[in-house]
């Protein structure tokens, strides 16, 4: 038996509402400029990853807001702007409200109106203070630069052929 469905049902639009619901959702900070650069909304992972209520940074400037290293030179919002074109994931550091550097990759594109008419431009960011930490770390790890050494000079000493290496791995079941 086919599954009946109904045509008659009507789709309801998805309003202001909704739409802030899905953007206070996403973990990537997500805000919007209109075409002079001001701020014309700011979700709830911006305020998180800026340090700035998004009360305070719609109307001002992002590059205000921001801080990055990038705003004046090679503004990704200015460049979208400018060419059309999008930027993903670019890698650079904002200054947070509290002086804190936060690394982040940043993606933009414009905005148009429903008539296609640019209105404006889109950013998202993503915090990436978590993955450079562990990047460092995993680079440091001072605590196991003895153990690499040790290894290094046993299987230096034991293995004098590409044999005698295949024999010496087996041999401390390494693989």
């Amino acid at each position: 038996m086919k599954p009946q469905t109904n045509t008659n049902k009507k789709k309801e639009p998805i309003t202001k509402t909704h739409t802030d619901i899905i953007l206070d959702s996403v973990a990537d900070g997500v805000f919007t400029v209109n075409n002079d650069m001001v701020i014309t909304y700011f979700n709830k992972a911006a305020e998180k990853i800026c340090g700035i209520d998004r009360k305070k940074a719609v109307g001002m400037y992002c590059f205000d807001v921001l801080r990055s290293n990038i705003c004046e030179t090679e503004c990704p919002i200015r460049f979208s702007l400018e060419t059309g074109k999008d930027i993903i994931d670019k890698r650079k550091n904002i200054l947070r409200m509290d002086g804190k550097k936060i690394p982040i990759t940043i993606s933009s594109s414009i905005l148009k109106d429903e008539n296609g008419k640019m209105i404006g431009g889109v950013e998202t960011f993503r915090d990436l203070s978590k993955i450079e930490a562990l990047e460092k770390e995993h680079d440091e790890a001072p605590h196991l630069r003895p153990l690499q050494k040790a290894l290094a000079e046993e299987l230096t000493i034991r293995v004098h052929s590409k044999a005698e290496l295949y024999a010496a791995i087996e041999a401390s079941q390494i693989l």
